[in-house]
This record gives C-alpha cells, structure tokens and sequence, in this order.
C-alpha cells in the first residue's frame, strides 16, 4: 500500500497534484465516495475491498492525479479522479495505491480505517482459498498468489488442467462435481503445495421433498380392509394358532396338564 509520485514502473502514470480551492471552509477540502454496486467499475473485487465498510465520509485535504490502468478497481474517488485503488500492475503483481496521505485525511480516525486496512491486507497477501467448502454447482475463485508459477487443478474424477493465470490475480473455476478438489500451486523459489476444497450436494438435492407419503396400493374387498392386508392377516392368525399350540404341548409336557 502506497502513495507514489512515479508508478512508472507498475503502469501508473502521475499526473498532477490537486489541492483544494480555499483555505477554510467546504471547499478546503475533497470529499470521496466508496466504490457502490451501481458504479460501472463495481466487481467481485469491490466487494471484496468494501466488504464490512460502512462508508464513513472521509476529508481529504490533497491528492494526486494518477492515470490508472484497467487492471485496477477503485475504492475511493473524488469525480472521476481515483484516490484510492487496487488491482494486478503490468508486472504481474498486486498493488494497493493512496492517493493521499493519511495525515492530510481524517480516514484513520474513522471506524472503517481499520476495516478497509483488513480487506486491503487479506487482498495483497491472500491465501490461495478464500473458503475450502462449497456447493456443487459455485465457482470457486482462486486467488494467483505473489510469485506464483502455476496452478494445476485435479477433479474430484482424477481429470488435472492447469490454471490460467496469466495476467489475473484470480481465476474462477466452475465446480461441476462433489467431492475434493486438489490445487497443486508453485510457488517460485518454494515447493509445491496441495490446497484442498470440497464441493458438497446441494442441499435442496439431498433431502426429500416435503410432504410426500408412502402408499400401500390393493383393491378394496371388505369394508376395513384391502386386498394385500387380507392374506398378512391370514398368515399371522396360522402364526398364533401355532404359537398356541406349542406352548400347550409345552406345558403339557413339563407340569403334565390334564
């Protein structure tokens, strides 16, 4: 996370220095807005970022002016000037840039500074997996960690493909079959290491649907009963006929009944 004058080397361009029109009063300083869901840059990115934020106004008193790539998502603005953004330099890597200084803003004294903190931490030094359970049917994303050389994905069936990772810092992989999946990531200079995620069956595929009753079928031959019950209760009157008659032979033979 940084305020640079010259991103030249990550593909930002600075332009200029803005500082506010007068020395008191509203128009001593800037006021930005958070990235919303009805913003054409909102993405799963953004809602990554904001996730948790309330959205607290924040005063700036100064900003640069930079001239920021496509690979990036904005957090904050002022217009159409971008003061706070993040997203994949031309290097390949994962970067956070402020605009503005905090000191020249009251955003560390709101209760969202160190929220945002949070989300832009856990976005710059991610895990591969942001969860490792899901549904059959999600896309899991899968998060291109720094230094990253190659991610090779097995299928809970035994099927690998690798991963393109190729200028993305995320990868969204359809989970078309339940059971574990196994990303295998290189790292440079590091070993190879197995993450695991499972897909489970939908939960309105795995219970029975409500209501339902199991039925006995027969046709109807006397007033209180049917066809399949008449024979069953013919069969248990020979059971306890014979029952009865055991147990008589029984006691006749040990207390000698006359």
């Amino acid at each position: 996370m940084d305020a640079v004058a010259d991103g030249a080397d990550t593909g930002i361009g600075f332009r200029d220095y803005v500082t506010p029109r007068d020395a008191e009063g509203p128009n001593s300083y800037f006021v930005p807005a958070y990235t919303s869901e009805s913003s054409p840059e909102w993405s799963a990115l953004s809602e990554k970022l904001t996730r948790d934020v309330v959205g607290r106004k924040i005063a700036i008193r100064t900003y640069a002016q930079y001239n920021v790539p496509r690979t990036f998502t904005p957090v904050l603005s002022v217009g159409s000037d971008n003061v706070l953004f993040a997203g994949l330099n031309k290097n390949g890597d994962r970067q956070v840039v402020f605009a503005f200084r905090i000191q020249d803003s009251n955003l560390g004294m709101t209760d969202d500074f160190l929220i945002l903190v949070r989300n832009l931490m856990a976005y710059s030094f991610p895990s591969v997996l942001d969860s490792a359970v899901y549904v059959c049917g999600d896309v899991m994303p899968v998060n291109v960690v720094p230094g990253c050389e190659g991610i090779v994905l097995t299928a809970p069936s035994g099927k690998s493909s690798t991963l393109d990772t190729l200028d993305t810092d995320v990868c969204e992989v359809p989970l078309t079959e339940t059971g574990t999946y196994t990303l295998t990531v290189k790292v440079r200079g590091a070993a190879e290491t197995d993450v695991f995620a499972y897909a489970c069956v939908p939960e309105s595929e795995s219970r029975s649907a409500p209501g339902g009753a199991m039925l006995l079928s027969g046709e109807r031959t006397y007033e209180y009963s049917d066809g399949f019950y008449d024979k069953l209760l013919l069969f248990f009157i020979a059971i306890a006929v014979l029952l009865l008659a055991d147990w008589g032979v029984y006691c006749y033979e040990q207390y000698q009944l006359r």
